[in-house]
């Protein structure tokens, strides 16, 4: 399937931005903010625009260009399982496994690739990929007893339970330009502790709180990556964090991209806490002669109180959460800072909010 999305058809070639020179001085001053150097270099990259190379439009900065460039594609095992009428009791339960991926998922958000001169490296999971979701929905009608109180009799308990693993959230660093791009959509670098490639469930999204952050090189296995990295040349990787700092998690490290470098994390690797939901409701029939009917209803969601956070990019909560997925923003980055249901700002019951319970009263004639 064919997606649109956006490129960067001006984008200057990475590493415009930062001369070697310029990264030592900023390594030599202590990663000072207010030192010239420690900012990219914005007419260099200005001068290094294709369209201002060629000559052909100098004029011109950014030239997005909008297409069917991208695509995506859906495989998926879908099970269900009905029950009718077994002593009183009625349920569906349904079970898909599903992998959905893409190029960007987001087709009313004008996202930019990290790279525009290769976008298709972004491919990965699509922001809606849903491994596992299994429903469960009952109906149990209660044994009768008649009664001149109809008290022992028109009794119905109904439950749905839903629970999904977690959705992808991508990375963007918006305040850096590490790469000397200047396009501001660069990933960071994910790393194991130990050695080789980090642990995604590592970074999973947290609840009310950001991941864990250390400023600076204060951080050991952070600087001794970093310096690893760097070897004997120069030092772009040290430098960037000393500059932006790493986040750490389990035994995994999430440390900028080197200066002048584009970031190898992909995309959508992290993934949120999921969704798990039980919603319980009783309801009980009264019968007033041939015509008139009435039913009470006791309605619960989420009647464990079981809290479920929002995706730190949106996913299927909705966007508007940029904060949440950018690393130049600790304390936010990695947050599920709300409900899915405030995050998408539609507050439906059962659709991630804490328990809510509500009464009903229905009269048939």
């Amino acid at each position: 399937m064919k997606l649109p999305g956006v490129v960067d058809l001006n984008q200057p070639p990475v590493g415009s931005g930062w001369s070697p020179a310029e990264i030592t001085a900023c390594f030599n001053s202590g990663f000072d903010p207010s030192n010239p150097n420690c900012a990219p270099d914005g007419g260099a990259e200005g001068a290094a625009l294709p369209y201002t190379v060629s000559g052909k439009a100098t004029y011109l900065g950014f030239v997005n260009y909008l297409s069917n460039l991208y695509g995506s594609t859906y495989y998926g095992l879908q099970t269900t399982l009905t029950a009718r009428n077994y002593h009183g009791l009625d349920f569906v339960t349904g079970y898909t496994y599903s992998h959905a991926l893409d190029d960007l998922s987001s087709n009313w958000v004008a996202f930019l690739p990290m790279d525009s001169t290769h976008p298709l490296l972004d491919h990965g999971s699509s922001d809606e990929d849903i491994r596992h979701r299994f429903t469960f929905s009952i109906t149990y009608t209660l044994p009768e007893m008649k009664t001149k109180s109809q008290l022992l009799e028109g009794w119905q308990v109904n439950t749905i339970i839903s629970m999904q693993s977690g959705q992808p959230w991508n990375i963007n660093d918006q305040s850096f330009d590490f790469s000397g791009t200047g396009d501001l959509a660069d990933r960071w670098n994910f790393y194991g502790m130990n050695g080789g490639n980090g642990n995604p469930p590592d970074f999973k999204s947290q609840g009310p709180n950001g991941l864990p952050y250390f400023p600076g090189t204060s951080n050991s296995a952070c600087a001794a990556k970093a310096a690893a990295l760097d070897g004997s040349g120069v030092p772009r990787f040290t430098t960037a964090l000393g500059l932006a700092g790493c986040y750490a998690n389990g035994n995994s490290i999430l440390i900028p991209n080197g200066l002048g470098t584009f970031g190898t994390l992909g995309r959508n690797v992290f993934r949120d806490t999921g969704f798990h939901n039980v919603d319980l409701s009783v309801s009980k029939n009264f019968k007033f002669g041939e015509r008139l009917r009435a039913q009470f209803r006791i309605e619960t969601f989420n009647i464990f109180n079981h809290p479920n956070y929002a995706n730190p990019n949106g996913a299927t909560s909705g966007y508007g959460q940029g904060a949440n997925a950018d690393p130049s923003q600790p304390g936010a980055f990695g947050c599920g800072c709300s409900t899915p249901d405030n995050a998408a700002f539609n507050p439906v019951l059962g659709s991630g909010s804490n328990r809510a319970i509500q009464l009903g009263l229905k009269f048939i004639f």
